[in-house]
């Protein structure tokens, strides 16, 4: 019976997320994900297995088409004719031919090397017309208002919202990732650290319904509370704020509310304990990130929180 669930979770995943690349499908696919819920936690107790989902936000324009590029002559041709001086020259392109592609081939701009290398190692893939319309369109329909269209079109921070809720007809303040979190994450054994761990503070990507992120800091780790040093190894005057939050949470309160808020912040306090211990228990991972680029701090804070997996009870 558990190989069969198995079976199916594996199926709706690649049927939900890789077959189902329109955006309305994708929306879809999320409201769906309750039917695989029970599934993920039958499935919680098999193997050893771990994925993580790494998602970068760079919230600004992309000129998309001069990205990726076809190279075949008859495509080409037209993007030529289109992009007019804006076109690329087909010999600057750096060519790659994906097995799935039919037999047309395309070209990554001659900046993107890296990219490039990784696509021809097998590590990277591009997925193509993809956006935030709910339906397909035309110029005409879209000035004539005959299709439905999505809430503030050309709107740069709906856009940015809309990536990050999965909703293009209205404004959330829940995203994919975080009502993701609130089906799957009893999968992990630890409930004590959110299975949503940011690098951006609060955001609404990883915000669900009973689902609150984990922030901490591309350079330190863990934030946890700000001031609170267990290991006392900034000055006195820390010391003292440190022992007064532990004075303060450890105390009942008659106060539902004084109670609650102690209760909040003392299991920050131990989130933030029990993460900088399993961090530090990791190797250290500075060869290759470059110290002084935050987006590759970034990804070794990633990579450190990754490797740190089985001391938290992440799966």
């Amino acid at each position: 019976m558990n190989e069969n669930i198995f079976k199916s979770r594996r199926r709706f995943l690649k049927n939900g997320t890789c077959a189902a690349i329109g955006y309305s499908t994708l929306l879809s696919s999320l409201i769906n994900l309750r039917a695989i819920n029970a599934a993920s936690i039958a499935n919680s107790a098999i193997g050893d297995d771990y994925k993580a989902l790494v998602c970068i936000m760079l919230e600004g324009g992309n000129d998309s088409h001069n990205m990726l590029v076809p190279t075949t002559p008859s495509e080409y041709n037209i993007y030529a004719d289109t992009r007019s001086n804006q076109a690329l020259a087909l010999n600057d392109l750096l060519n790659i031919s994906p097995s799935n592609a039919g037999g047309k081939t395309y070209g990554v701009h001659p900046s993107m090397s890296g990219l490039h290398q990784l696509h021809q190692d097998g590590k990277l893939a591009f997925i193509s017309n993809v956006g935030t319309l709910i339906d397909h369109v035309t110029k005409d329909e879209v000035w004539n208002g005959t299709k439905k269209l999505p809430l503030g079109l050309y709107s740069h921070a709906d856009q940015i919202q809309q990536w990050q809720t999965g909703f293009t007809h209205k404004r959330q303040t829940q995203g994919w990732g975080g009502r993701i979190a609130d089906l799957i994450s009893d999968m992990n054994s630890n409930q004590n650290i959110s299975m949503n761990v940011s690098l951006s503070g609060t955001n609404v990507f990883l915000s669900g319904k009973d689902t609150v992120e984990y922030a901490i800091d591309a350079y330190n780790g863990s934030l946890g509370i700000e001031g609170f040093d267990p290991d006392n190894t900034y000055d006195d005057f820390n010391l003292l704020r440190t022992a007064a939050i532990n004075n303060m949470v450890e105390q009942q309160y008659q106060d539902v509310f004084k109670q609650t808020y102690a209760n909040v912040i003392r299991n920050a306090r131990d989130a933030h304990t029990e993460f900088d211990d399993a961090l530090s228990a990791t190797p250290d991972l500075n060869n290759g990130y470059n110290e002084n680029s935050y987006l590759a701090q970034s990804f070794r804070m990633i990579a450190k929180t990754i490797s740190a997996r089985e001391q938290l009870g992440m799966k």
